[in-house]
């Protein structure tokens, strides 16, 4: 199998459909259909990267799969103008370009370069209720600073109370992936009878990690999972 399609494989067992990863990553839906149906390679390195972080794959794996070339960003024209006169350079100052790049290089008090990704955020806590804090007039769209959790999220949930200490405390973001079901003894969002939760899922419960709150029966409620706590947003 091809890259495309391996592609759209890996995309497929995430979870996720492509329109989903597209907007995620911020190419056009029908740029990445196009690639997976004509089984295509010819792909940007660095949204192949984000593609990667936010499916949860391994991206050297991936390409050691599918035969690729080591995965090398492609020059911008600054670096390319860069290269092309350090190349006329004589012996004796390329040492000293070099010297001066690896001095900088080594330097321990570089701010790094910081990508932001789009997320749904919802203004309501999950305890507002079954669907309310999932609303389109409760979401607005904010940026994070794209982490592997952030790429994975599709829903910023706040939360409510303090039933879910140590682990989060009341006014934390928590960065979610809708799913239907999660497994037993992850964290997730739930709405039970209508009311909204960010709990553990025992067996038949919703467990508080605080145990100052008692646990959840489930036991003929009406129970919709929401998605997985993937974890909290970081200041």
């Amino acid at each position: 199998m091809g890259f495309g399609k391996t592609l759209g494989e890996k995309i497929k067992e995430a979870g996720y459909t492509q329109s989903q990863i597209a907007e995620k990553v911020g190419m056009p839906k029908t740029t990445l259909n196009s690639l997976i149906k004509r089984d295509s390679q010819n792909l940007d390195v660095g949204i192949f990267l984000k593609i990667c972080a936010a499916i949860g794959c391994d991206s050297n794996a991936f390409a050691d799969e599918c035969e690729l070339e080591p995965l090398r960003p492609a020059l911008t024209n600054d670096e390319a103008e860069f290269l092309e006169k350090y190349r006329k350079l004589n012996a004796q100052s390329k040492e000293i370009v070099t010297y001066i790049l690896q001095k900088e290089a080594d330097r321990d008090d570089l701010v790094p370069d910081i990508h932001m990704i789009s997320v749904k955020t919802s203004y309501l806590p999950a305890s507002a209720g079954h669907g309310e804090f999932l609303s389109e007039e409760n979401l607005e769209v904010k940026d994070y600073v794209a982490t592997p959790t952030a790429l994975k999220a599709d829903i910023v949930i706040p939360v409510s109370g303090d039933s879910m200490l140590p682990v989060y405390d009341d006014g934390d973001l928590l960065f979610v992936k809708r799913q239907p079901t999660i497994e037993v003894g992850e964290i997730g969002i739930f709405t039970v009878d209508g009311v909204g939760y960010v709990k553990k899922l025992g067996q038949g419960y919703l467990i508080s990690l605080n145990p100052d709150y008692a646990d959840i029966p489930l036991e003929g409620k009406e129970v919709y999972c929401v998605g997985k706590v993937l974890g909290k947003v970081e200041e």
